[in-house]
């Protein structure tokens, strides 16, 4: 539908292409709002991104007719092209994918066009050969300045791993290990000291464990003693009885209070053994055997007398600890427990006394206890240590072949891990004291024991088999490096390419021209090569 004269009445014939009234007058098409709002590529047009292109394609792909030589162009390409003598300036045979990456040439030249120097005036247009010989020779001067930053800093990179690798096949000149020896001076093994007796196998400070401990060939049984309120000496390492036995349910009201407040009738009613069953604070409880857990289910808190009475017909020695230390009736609590120790009729000399307090009184009383020491010797020491107690981590393995030669007995705790017992064992140390006597009793020697040549010998190996691999890796690095290097950058480095043209007189320049036939294949070796022209 269509009128004539100064209104103009809406048409919705969209198949109209003349868009014409008949009187020639315009006729204004109104589409609908679903039509009008769609993009214009969706509308059967050419959106605006889709003219750029069209317009950078005709521009750069050269829609006019071959220059002749010397003339200027919009393409910098096309430019030195031409000026080069005897070539030909064609655009026949273009396929698209050459088109395409011509239009990526052109666009990353409009991106680097504000870039100083000669560079600018390729973007721009060369004017003559010599002014293309000069734009060429920045062109490979930058190159080669950036080439020069980069091998200076590969340079650095080779220098800082050869230290490091110079480092790692040093290292094993400066380390060190006691089991670095010959079998030959390998010390005896240490004798095994029964950490509360066998606590993996027992409830620990109890008579079962002393005797799991003695089945263990453990030589000496180490327990904590305290006193009880009517003057009992008694095998218990907390201050407090819940942790180890059934007081929360005998004792509700009182559960809270120090060990040493219960009367020794109120702790024979306790339960020494069920808890170890329960809690199963080592793996081990598990493997027990109903009989064992039968037993486990008996023990009662043991006292002072009755385990020096097993020490002695074990054979074996019983050393302790007098807790607490801090206790206001310490003195009497010593005098308790040197009471018991002389009633029990065992050899004083299989008793190893720890506690430091009244040591002197100790010694009036009882001078054939062994004193055993929780610390190191003094430099001035009166009277010369015969016995040390102390952590592992607080002895060297040279104090400890010094305390050896000295005739110095020196007991480490706590001791569990075989590769821990086996450094100890080269070091020269008397004893340990361990949780885990049925593992350590099976060993027969350290777990390694090397020759010093032996060592070195397998050092050596391994750092020239690290060696040949490393020369290898960097080898076949250089190898795939050299197969991936396109036919063209060679070409910058000085061979020429097949059916290529250069200037005479200009070494660096002719490099440039010879990766000039721009609208083939050449082009991306040009920009690879260069790196620093931009079309």
């Amino acid at each position: 539908m269509a009128s004539t004269g100064t209104s103009h009445v809406p048409s919705l014939n969209m198949a109209d292409p003349r868009r014409q009234g008949a009187g020639g007058t315009c006729v204004t098409r109104v589409r609908p709002p679903a039509a009008r709002w769609r993009p214009r590529a969706a509308r059967g047009g050419r959106c605006r991104r889709q003219r750029r292109r069209a317009r950078l394609r005709q521009g750069f792909l050269g829609r006019s007719p071959p220059l002749a030589p010397g003339a200027c162009s919009r393409s910098p390409v096309q430019t030195c092209s031409a000026a080069l003598p005897g070539h030909k300036h064609t655009q026949e045979g273009v396929s698209s994918r050459q088109r395409r990456a011509g239009l990526r040439q052109r666009r990353a030249g409009l991106r680097h066009s504000s870039q100083p120097g000669p560079g600018a005036q390729l973007g721009s247009g060369c004017e003559s050969p010599a002014a293309a010989a000069s734009s060429c020779q920045w062109i490979t001067a930058k190159k080669e300045k950036r080439k020069g930053l980069r091998t200076t800093k590969k340079v650095l990179l080779l220098l800082v791993y050869c230290a490091l690798m110079i480092a790692l096949y040093l290292a094993p000149l400066g380390i060190t290990s006691p089991c670095i020896m010959e079998e030959s001076q390998l010390p005896p093994k240490p004798a095994l000291v029964g950490h509360r007796g066998a606590p993996m196998l027992a409830p620990e400070n109890t008579l079962m464990s002393l005797q799991k401990a003695v089945d263990c060939d453990v030589q000496v049984f180490e327990t904590d003693v305290m006193v009880s309120a009517d003057g009992v000496p008694f095998l218990m390492h907390d201050e407090e009885l819940i942790r180890t036995t059934n007081v929360q349910a005998v004792f509700p009201e009182r559960a809270a209070l120090n060990s040493t407040a219960f009367n020794w009738t109120d702790l024979q009613q306790l339960d020494a053994g069920s808890w170890f069953l329960e809690r199963r604070p080592f793996p081990t409880v598990q493997s027990l055997s109903a009989g064992d857990r039968r037993e486990v289910a008996r023990q009662r808190i043991p006292s002072l007398q009755q385990a020096l009475e097993a020490a002695k017909q074990s054979n074996i020695s019983i050393m302790f600890d007098l807790r607490p230390e801090n206790h206001s009736d310490y003195q009497s609590f010593v005098n308790a427990t040197l009471a018991a120790i002389l009633q029990s009729g065992i050899p004083l000399q299989q008793v190893l006394w720890l506690p430091d307090g009244f040591r002197e009184q100790v010694r009036q009383q009882a001078p054939g206890l062994q004193q055993v020491y929780g610390r190191k010797r003094l430099q001035n020491e009166e009277e010369p240590l015969l016995h040390v107690n102390l952590p592992y981590q607080d002895m060297s393995s040279e104090e400890i072949r010094q305390y050896r030669q000295d005739n110095i007995s020196v007991n480490l705790y706590v001791v569990n891990q075989p590769w821990l017992f086996s450094v100890l064992w080269c070091s020269g140390v008397s004893s340990v004291t361990t949780n885990a006597c049925q593992v350590l009793r099976e060993m027969e020697r350290p777990i390694w024991l090397l020759p010093s040549s032996t060592y070195l010998m397998i050092w050596i190996v391994t750092d020239c088999v690290s060696l040949l691999a490393i020369l290898w890796a960097f080898l076949l690095l250089k190898k795939c490096s050299q197969r991936r290097q396109p036919a063209g950058e060679c070409a910058w480095m000085g061979a020429p390419l097949p059916g290529s043209q250069a200037v005479p007189g200009h070494n660096s320049i002719s490099r440039t021209l010879e990766m000039m036939p721009m609208f083939t294949g050449p082009v991306k070796y040009l920009y690879r090569g260069a790196g620093t022209v931009s079309f």
